[in-house]
């Protein structure tokens, strides 16, 4: 009268709900992170090796998570496109892509991992967004907009505190 189904993972052995091919989910998730986070087969991007620490340690608690995020977020499939085709993810790199809020969400987790550092995003974002903005518009309408916004960054720069600080006002 019992269930003659073996409910362990092929993988680890764990007794667990099959997720995919006998796998639980714990198992599907790792593999999935770890393909995302690779340059190629097996070779995880160096760079983002906190990052994977940081979601195995999540996937231990709950996987079901990780698995979503994998599916549905934007910026999970940008951040793999990026580990296959960059040596180096910076701040740069980032900034040379059209400014779109889940590159937003993804700048925001590879600091808060370690990744990339601390900025001022409010600041260095502006010249992007320029950009953005200006790109398409008559070149007489952006000769008089670009000066003064370029200046009005570089005088936030300045009067930044930390800025203020280093310089002695």
């Amino acid at each position: 009268m019992g269930d003659d189904h073996d409910w362990s993972c092929r993988s680890c052995g764990r007794v667990a709900l099959p997720v995919a091919d006998g796998n639980c989910a714990a198992r599907v998730a790792r593999e999935r992170v770890d393909r995302l986070l690779s340059t190629g087969p097996g070779l995880l991007h160096p760079q983002l090796a906190p990052l994977r620490s940081l979601l195995l340690t999540e996937i231990e608690t709950d996987p079901y998570p990780v698995l979503f995020w994998l599916y549905r977020a934007g910026w999970a499939a940008l951040l793999g496109e990026l580990a296959g085709t960059h040596d180096e993810i910076t701040h740069a790199v980032l900034d040379a892509l059209p400014p779109r809020r889940h590159i937003q969400y993804l700048r925001a987790v590879l600091v808060n991992a370690g990744i990339l550092p601390r900025r001022d995003e409010d600041l260095d974002s502006t010249i992007p967004w320029l950009n953005e903005v200006l790109d398409g518009l008559p070149e007489s309408t952006v000769a008089i907009v670009r000066p003064y916004a370029g200046v009005q960054a570089h005088q936030r720069q300045v009067d930044a505190p930390d800025v203020r600080r280093r310089l002695g006002y």
